[in-house]
């Protein structure tokens, strides 16, 4: 089955999203308000910098922006999973007991003695160990090639 599209959660992420673009609107127009009130408390001392602190010689950070404290989590509480449920085995069954007369079979038990005779008898012999194996071609000694000069021979006939 399909499964529905989590509503809820859509919507609180789009309105967490609306609440966080809202914030950042609010400190662009206040920073813009502020760099415009600080060009008349020093008008005409030249470019427009940050406030230098003489003690490190460095700009100073603009103030923290504040941002909108999220008040719902954007997604469903998830529920934790049920605990496991302990299933007790089944016990064992109970061996049946047939009537083996009613079925019209009967039992044989087989005298120790006999079954040691014949397992002593289907004992199989150990098996032959293999020969040494023959060696490789690369590995046989060649015949020596004769030192004779050798001799041309021509086998074509000239007509």
């Amino acid at each position: 089955a399909p499964r529905e599209p989590a509503a809820p959660v859509i919507e609180a992420i789009i309105e967490d999203a609306a609440l966080t673009r809202a914030a950042r609107a609010a400190a662009a127009a206040q920073a813009q308000s502020e760099a415009a009130q600080a060009p008349s408390e020093g008008a005409g001392t030249g470019p427009e910098t940050a406030p230098v602190t003489a003690a490190t010689g460095f700009a100073t950070a603009p103030p923290p922006v504040p941002v909108a404290t999220q008040t719902e989590l954007p997604f469903a509480p998830v529920e934790p999973a049920p605990a496991p449920v302990k299933v007790e085995e089944a016990a064992a069954p109970k061996p049946v007991t047939v009537d083996l007369e009613a079925a019209g079979l009967i039992l044989i038990e087989t005298r120790p003695e006999a079954l040691a005779a014949v397992q002593t008898q289907q004992a199989e012999p150990a098996p032959r160990p293999r020969g040494p194996r023959p060696k490789p071609a690369w590995a046989q000694q060649v015949a020596p090639v004769s030192d004779e000069p050798l001799q041309q021979v021509e086998t074509r006939r000239d007509l």
